[in-house]
């Protein structure tokens, strides 16, 4: 009985820390994901930002009385 309890907890320590393995996976590939999301955020701000400074520029020009 003593054998067969030991081979069930190291059954159980091996599957916990394959659980361990699997999350830490998901979590490293979630990571990455968040990361290149926050990337392309950055990028698209900064082409917002472009895009408004060049229609001030425009609207400058269509109505310099204004300034």
């Amino acid at each position: 009985m003593g054998i067969f309890s030991k081979e069930l907890e190291e059954m159980d320590r091996n599957t916990v820390l394959y659980m361990i393995d699997q999350m830490q996976e998901t979590i490293t590939e979630q990571n990455n994901t968040i990361s290149e999301q926050s990337n392309t955020i950055s990028e698209q701000s900064n082409i917002i930002a472009q895009k408004e400074a060049r229609i001030k520029e425009l609207e400058a020009l269509l109505n310099p009385d204004q300034t």
